[in-house]
């Protein structure tokens, strides 16, 4: 039996040119599908015969299915297990078993498709199965195309009583087989599950950036433009929309849509969503989108509490954005807005490019001042560096900071590093005692006079167990004091 016999028993879409015509089987709507067992066996081979061969081979081929998951499958030995009969069995399984064995049906067949030590022939075979029958794939797992489809079938969705069907499992359990599918075309990029949920949307909250960057590669940008869930209370939230989220998958979606120029763009973003776009656009991108008539930075200044923010903490390279925006007349708001500024977002997120940018274009000294602090206690491996940028800025700050700042400064680092010791491991405090250094160094190097640690802060430091940094505080008030005796 080939695999266009097979693919026109299954009721589905068997496509083959012959004398240069081409034949489609149409296959039955989802109102009309009624598995059948005995349809389902009748399927399985073209005679009686072939039905008692295939009870009597049931358990065999059960038994060489699973040699393939656990990987005992030896083709040159179960070669014979490869043949029609038992293809038969395997895409029927797929087919019409329920979601979890269909699921590993097509893992099975997954792993035999890549197999090189399978003949050529079975694993095409295996291949055009999928492009033959994905019509009726799309019926047996309940696959709906696009969601003008999910939206007329809904009165047969499955809603409270919803169980996962088959492409949702393999979302879920195997990113692989379903980037597969979807490459092979047997299911469409912009289809809908049997609960009216589109497989962008069930691949964008498994935080599957992988299978959602080749369903969004494959879908057309007027399915782009639609919502990504029939139900009401998500229906209003596009394909689009949901992308703005992730710089690649927004990429890929504005480069499919804004190359139609008969679409209307100016409106398929809401403003919260253009603000989110904010926390990786580029220059570039925003001067195409404004050709579009979406301006980004008139989005900045009606949410600046929302844009602001987004970049400071999340846009890895900022710092074009942010210049791209002040000659467009946007700039950062300060804490009478909100006290919680795009400069504070940075630093604590230790956003490096856009806390630099952030801090020579304020002039708040009590922002600076509170960064620094913050920078001081935090105990990432990055704060070090964000706490030398605030210092030489305050070190250079006109009118000056008072003079007792770098032991304010040394205070913190120290009660933080004996904080972070009770909560470590002994293995760790090596790594503790050395950021609190490195972070001295920078209080030392910014102070504008020679910095004496307090007998206070030598006693919580060897009450804490640390000796490195205890030894550092000695050996640096002993060079302190040195320098200021020398200059006397």
């Amino acid at each position: 039996m080939s695999i266009r016999d097979i693919a026109k028993k299954q009721g589905g879409s068997a496509i083959g040119v012959e004398n240069g015509t081409t034949n489609h089987v149409t296959p039955k709507n989802h109102q009309e599908y009624e598995p059948s067992s005995e349809k389902n066996d009748s399927n399985l081979t073209a005679d009686k015969a072939g039905i008692q061969s295939f009870e009597v081979s049931h358990k065999t081929f059960e038994v060489s299915l699973q040699s393939i998951l656990d990987g005992s499958f030896q083709p040159s030995k179960d070669l014979h297990d490869l043949d029609n009969e038992f293809m038969a069995y395997m895409y029927r399984k797929l087919l019409d078993a329920e979601p979890y064995e269909s699921h590993m049906t097509l893992h099975a067949l997954n792993i035999l498709r890549q197999d090189g030590r399978i003949p050529g022939p079975s694993r095409h075979g295996i291949k055009m199965f999928l492009k033959y029958s994905s019509e009726t794939m799309a019926i047996s797992w309940k696959v709906y195309k696009d969601f003008k489809h999910a939206l007329a079938s809904q009165n047969v969705l499955q809603d409270k009583q919803y169980l996962p069907d088959a492409a949702s499992l393999t979302i879920h359990e195997c990113p692989g087989c379903f980037t597969w599918l979807i490459q092979s075309r047997a299911i469409p990029a912009s289809g809908f599950n049997s609960a009216g949920q589109s497989f962008f949307r069930l691949a964008f909250y498994e935080d599957r950036v992988d299978i959602a960057r080749e369903l969004l590669l494959a879908m057309s940008a007027e399915h782009i433009l639609e919502p990504a869930s029939i139900m009401a209370d998500c229906r209003q939230q596009t394909v689009l929309e949901m992308s703005v989220m992730e710089a690649e998958l927004f990429n890929i979606c504005w480069t499919k849509i804004e190359s139609n120029p008969n679409l209307d763009l100016s409106n398929v973003l809401g403003p919260r969503y253009s603000a989110h776009v904010c926390r990786h656009a580029t220059p570039d991108l925003a001067v195409r989108m404004l050709a579009r008539k979406i301006d980004l930075a008139n989005i900045v200044k009606a949410f600046p509490l929302v844009a602001w923010p987004e970049m400071a903490q999340y846009h890895p390279s900022p710092a074009s954005l942010f210049n791209w925006l002040v000659q467009r007349g946007c700039w950062p708001y300060s804490t009478e807005a909100s006290p919680d500024t795009p400069l504070l977002a940075a630093a604590q997120y230790d956003r490096f490019e856009a806390t630099n940018w952030l801090l020579w274009n304020n002039h708040n000294a009590w922002e600076q001042w509170k960064c620094a602090i913050n920078a001081a206690e935090r105990q990432t491996e990055s704060s070090a560096h964000i706490l030398d940028l605030f210092l030489t800025c305050i070190s250079l700050a006109v009118p000056p900071h008072p003079l007792r700042w770098p032991q304010d400064v040394t205070c913190k680092v120290i009660e933080a590093a004996c904080d972070q010791s009770q909560l470590s491991r002994a293995e760790n405090l090596r790594i503790t005692q050395d950021l609190a250094i490195q972070k001295l160094r920078c209080v030392t190097a910014a102070a504008p006079h020679p910095v004496v640690y307090t007998k206070e802060s030598l006693l919580i430091a060897k009450r804490a167990g640390l000796t490195d940094l205890v030894n550092f505080l000695r050996a640096g008030n002993k060079e302190a004091l040195r320098t200021l005796e020398d200059s006397c």
